[in-house]
């Protein structure tokens, strides 16, 4: 979608797509843990069953 968002002709931006931290969470993670800050356990991953499987229940 990104691309797709740069290529609009001048927008007007509120939030520009490149100043989005969430897009960039994996690179933020590995930075924290060279500089040897305390980086919490998580996985990345589009399979549904390993994204369950890794994560206590919850209540609904």
């Amino acid at each position: 979608m990104g691309g797709t968002l740069y290529a609009l002709d001048g927008p007007l931006w509120v939030n520009h797509p490149s100043r989005i931290a969430a897009d960039r969470k994996v690179a933020q993670l590995a930075v924290a843990a060279r500089l040897e800050l305390r980086v919490p356990p998580a996985l990345v991953t589009n399979d549904l069953v390993e994204a369950r499987s890794s994560s206590p229940p919850t209540e609904r």
